[in-house]
Parts: structure tokens; C-alpha cells; sequence
């Protein structure tokens, strides 16, 4: 992800946001004890972060780990509030957390979905060589000779997950992808 183009054009927008919410704090929440996300004690000018998590303080550049959150970058589009971004990729459902050091912070959960499937679970049981060699439409026929319409969920399983599409649309263009 391109975290320079993303600071340069949505930071306003975002840093507007962050500091529109007084109440938004997190930091105090508490997993057994123990804060579940970083607590930023500092956002320097060479972009290092000083932040603490599980009682370990910690001077951080771009990609170093603390704990099980990565510094992805820090946004300083309002000098009065900066934010670092710190993304939790120990799971796939993680999370990606927009802190600063005014002690707001805005937890977004990821919601990650496979972008592979097993080999087996594909095509009806059919290999795909089969599928491209055949002169019908195998699974269209299998669909078809059942009693009831073919449900979305049905068909889908047939196929493997979309890992990367390419589209256009009004939002970017294809450098952001």
C-alpha cells in the first residue's frame, strides 16, 4: 500500500476526523489486564514513533513491530495531530489502529478473506483441465439436472477466490492497485 499517496491525499480528511471525535478513546481497554493496542507516547519529526504496549516503551521506524503491531506509517497532515498507523497482521482477522499521541484512536477490524481454496473443493470435483477440455459446459449441466434453481452460494464454491481484480473506477486508477 502506498502510504505516501494515501498521507498526501486523504490525511485532512482522516486527521479532520480523528480530531472531530473527543470521546474516541480506546486506549484504556483492557484484554486480561493488558492493553489490547499500543499507546503512543510520541510522534517525532523524522516519523519515528516512541509508543508503549504490554509495558515495553519503544522507539519505532516504518515496518518494525511492537508486540504484535507493525508502524505502517505515520500521517502529519495537521501538525497539532499527527497519527501513526499501526495494522496487526498476526491473524487474519487483525486489525489496523490510527493513533495519536492525543490519546485518540480509531480501530478499524480487517476482514480478510481467503485468496486461495483447496483444490478438491473446486470445480464439483472436476479437474480443470476436464472443465476446459470438455466440448459441454460440465457443471452448467450438473446445476441444471437438479430439481431445485442453483443458489448463489452453490456456484460459488465451484470456483476459486478472486485474488486480485483489475478494475477501474472514480475512486483511483490502476497505479493503486
Amino acid at each position: 500500500m502506498d502510504w505516501k499517496r494515501i498521507e498526501n491525499s486523504t490525511s485532512p480528511l482522516f486527521a479532520g476526523f480523528l480530531s472531530s471525535l473527543p470521546s474516541l478513546t480506546v486506549a484504556g481497554t483492557l484484554l486480561a489486564g493488558q492493553p489490547i493496542f499500543p499507546t503512543v507516547l510520541n510522534i517525532l519529526p523524522s516519523n519515528h514513533v516512541v509508543a508503549r504496549f504490554d509495558g515495553r516503551t519503544t522507539e519505532l521506524i516504518q515496518g518494525q513491530r511492537l508486540g504484535k503491531w507493525t508502524l505502517m506509517a505515520t500521517i502529519e497532515s495537521d501538525p497539532k495531530h499527527p497519527i501513526a498507523v499501526f495494522e496487526d497482521f498476526t491473524q487474519m482477522q487483525g486489525h489496523m489502529l490510527f493513533a495519536g499521541v492525543d490519546g485518540k484512536e480509531l480501530d478499524l477490524p480487517k476482514s480478510l478473506e481467503p485468496t486461495f481454496a483447496e483444490s478438491k473443493s473446486l470445480y464439483r470435483g472436476h479437474s480443470l483441465k476436464e472443465i476446459f477440455e470438455s466440448d459441454r459446459d460440465l457443471l452448467a449441466e450438473e446445476f441444471l439436472a437438479q430439481q431445485a434453481d442453483p443458489n448463489f452460494d452453490e456456484v460459488a464454491a465451484c470456483f476459486p477466490p478472486i485474488a486480485k481484480m483489475h478494475v477501474y473506477t472514480f475512486i483511483g486508477t490502476h497505479d493503486h492497485f
